[in-house]
């Protein structure tokens, strides 16, 4: 019977020196091949291709960005006009077509735009952006005065309608490109910030309510207001219908420190921009705006259109109609001119000169 022998100590020692000298002829041909410099060889030549492809692709880049700088500069350019200083008294342009030199003066003429009666001198006005896009590429124009001609509003209507008469009269005197002034634009040229709508408390004194969607039966004044009377513009005249009316009607002055409590223009304002909207101390201004509020003293709620007049802008014009029941239906009127207002966006031409007074407005207009 065979036994089985293990892996003798004398067979284990030939292995070894086999796989030693296997080991030494490898190494020997891998260096007299010059196998090593052959590798390194290769990982030079690849990385001169990767050098060379991303130089390519530099390049190519290059080339596609002249190619988007070229696209860019066939896009119409849209102007960018910015108020230049604090005083409102001018607008520069900043875009690459005017390299940021033009400059429009408030109350600068505009030769180019004609609409009207004879005689009838535009003046920039301000700026929007028309398309909201945080670019004012639109100049507003106006008329150096308002119109000669004026409209006649009434009652509850002035506030139902007069929006649309008013942009219809505009139109009538001035052509269709032209829309109504409002005071939003009036605001915007003298830099005033509404607080929100107004009303004058118990005490006579004028409040702000922070916001324009406060209703009337949210007032402090809402019990005085609604034991005068509760007629409403739309004919209800319940309390109810009242009550929901939103106080978002206000107003402003140019007049510093006459202790009305009326909230004043900024008094960085220049005169000039207050002159144009407002006209001067001895030749006052006053027009419908197409806008509309409502307002409210201690004893009752007045609804009526926007108005600038005698050194006042307000988001609406009072007194025409009220919630006080009245012992007759006779409306009241008022006539009033109208200011129109147009979009410019082609090329404005430059200098001119200022066409409006600098005169200051003092409190003896108010005397």
């Amino acid at each position: 019977m065979k036994r089985n022998q293990g892996i003798t100590l004398i067979a284990l020692i030939i292995t070894i020196v086999i796989m030693l000298i296997l080991a030494t002829v490898t190494i020997d041909v891998a260096i007299d091949g010059k196998l090593f410099d052959t590798a390194k060889d290769a990982v030079d030549k690849t990385n001169d291709k990767v050098g060379k492809t991303q130089g390519r692709v530099n390049e190519l880049m290059g080339e596609l960005e002249e190619v988007e700088e070229w696209q860019e500069s066939q896009k119409p350019k849209e102007h960018n006009w910015q108020y230049t200083d604090n005083t409102l008294a001018s607008l520069k342009c900043t875009c690459s077509m005017c390299g940021g030199e033009r400059i429009v003066y408030v109350g600068q003429e505009i030769p180019s735009y004609e609409a009207g009666p004879t005689g009838t001198e535009w003046v920039v006005f301000g700026a929007e952006d028309s398309d909201k896009n945080g670019t004012n590429e639109t100049l507003l124009l106006t008329t150096l005065e308002p119109s000669t001609e004026e409209l006649e509003l009434e009652g509850a209507d002035a506030y139902n309608n007069g929006i649309e008469k008013i942009e219809a009269k505009v139109k009538e005197i001035y052509g269709e490109k032209a829309r109504s002034m409002t005071i939003e634009d009036v605001n915007r040229t003298l830099g005033y910030t509404p607080a929100g709508g107004m009303y004058e408390d118990e005490n006579g004194d004028i409040q702000t309510t922070g916001n324009f969607t406060t209703k009337l039966k949210d007032l402090s004044i809402w019990e005085n207001i609604k034991s005068n009377g509760t007629e409403t513009p739309d004919g209800a005249n319940t309390e109810e219908a009242l009550g929901e009316y939103e106080l978002d009607g206000y107003l402003y002055d140019v007049v510093v420190d006459v202790g009305s409590g009326t909230p004043h223009a900024p008094e960085e304002t220049c005169n000039e921009a207050k002159n144009l909207v407002f006209g001067t101390m001895n030749v006052p201004f006053g027009c419908y705006l197409a806008s509309r509020g409502v307002f409210a003293a201690h004893d009752y709620a007045f609804f009526g259109p926007g108005a600038v007049e005698y050194g006042t802008a307000g988001s609406h014009w009072g007194y025409l109609f009220d919630s006080y029941d009245h012992p007759d239906d006779t409306p009241v009127s008022y006539p009033l001119s109208v200011r129109p207002v147009v979009s410019l966006k082609s090329e404005i031409p430059a200098g001119g000169e200022i066409l409006v007074s600098s005169e200051e407005w003092t409190v003896d207009f108010w005397m």
